[in-house]
């Protein structure tokens, strides 16, 4: 923008990593100049009304991919950034709006979704498309990145999402088995309950049979063993007081871990299911992700499961119903 006026440009990507991720660091690399006509940015809200206006003509806008395909329809652009992968639609919708002024896109990512059309689009290159140009970059020769901290962080991920978020590499993540690295080395026959240790229950909402899994931390390494469920109905309330029943002398707290779906209604009750939680647990601490996490909640957990470090996740034999699971739960389409 700043050697060509005039130029039309959007900067997209998810809702969740457009401040913390895109914004600033489109912000990192602004000029502090003159040739900066509006760029009021705030590490909380990013940038005023989406926008950086250059003396020159030339503007950035800044889109998420959230808000869906019709979004990406109008005007010509002159360059499109797309960090992170978006639905195919979006793509498909920023390449028409390229046509008119001969435009450039230029695509960011962690190929974190797997083989998808990005690796069949950029890879396969099917149709010859002579412009199209792509690199690896792999984070141990980035210079700017604290290598230290780095191997420690990509350590704890499971082999094949090492290689996927420190090389850039495609690889099939979204098929066959989910937690690949679980095995026998996984389940252990007993865990001793610590009293006055914080309890972490994994909670899946709405769903028959509604089974909450109970662990606890010890030395770094995370231990489930024990569950609460219900058969035949998705009661959040009755799930509650079964696991106050439980654990009903607990003094060490609780933590509950889940997705966003706890946002959500309970369809025996009029509140959602997070608000029943907190009624019956109003000291409990709370943690969710959003919906579109669920691959990134499963890299994490394989991580815990089986790292280059080793184990660090154990299940008792007496949580059969998880035990399956993780043998069994393949990803879906």
């Amino acid at each position: 923008c700043l050697d060509n006026p005039g130029f039309d440009c959007w900067g997209a990507t998810w809702a969740d990593l457009s401040v913390a991720i895109q914004q600033t660091e489109y912000y990192k690399m602004l000029p502090k100049d003159k040739s900066v006509k509006y760029a009021k940015f705030t590490a909380q809200r990013g940038f005023s009304n989406r926008i950086i206006l250059f003396e020159n003509g030339s503007q950035i806008r800044f889109k998420t991919y959230d808000q869906g395909r019709e979004s990406f329809q109008g005007a010509s652009k002159d360059i499109i950034h797309l960090d992170e992968e978006p639905d195919q639609d979006i793509v498909s919708e920023c390449k028409a709006r390229l046509i008119d002024r001969n435009g450039e896109m230029i695509r960011t990512m962690t190929p974190l979704r797997g083989v998808t059309y990005t690796a069949d689009e950029f890879l396969e290159n099917e149709i010859g498309d002579p412009e199209v140009e792509f690199w690896y970059w792999d984070n141990r020769f980035n210079e700017h990145i604290d290598q230290k901290n780095l191997k420690r962080i990509i350590g704890g991920f499971a082999k094949k999402e090492q290689e996927v978020r420190q090389q850039g590499h495609f690889l099939n993540l979204t098929t066959g088995n989910a937690y690949y690295p679980f095995s026998e080395e996984n389940i252990i026959d007993s865990f001793t309950y610590m009293n006055g240790q914080p309890l972490e229950v994994d909670c899946d909402f709405n769903v028959d049979l509604m089974c909450w899994n109970i662990g606890q931390e010890r030395q770094n390494k995370d231990y489930t063993f024990d569950f609460v469920e219900i058969e035949n109905q998705a009661n959040t309330e009755q799930l509650c007081l079964a696991l106050k029943r439980k654990y009903q002398n607990h003094r060490g707290g609780i933590t509950f871990y889940g997705d966003i779906t706890g946002n959500k209604r309970d369809p025996a009750a009029s509140r959602t299911n997070w608000a029943i939680v907190k009624q019956h647990f109003p000291n409990a601490k709370i943690c969710y992700q959003g919906i579109k996490n669920i691959k990134d909640r499963v890299d994490a957990f394989n991580g815990r499961i089986k790292n280059a470090r080793g184990i660090f996740w154990y299940v008792t034999r007496n949580c059969r119903r998880l035990i399956k699971d993780c043998r069994q739960v393949t990803w879906e389409h």
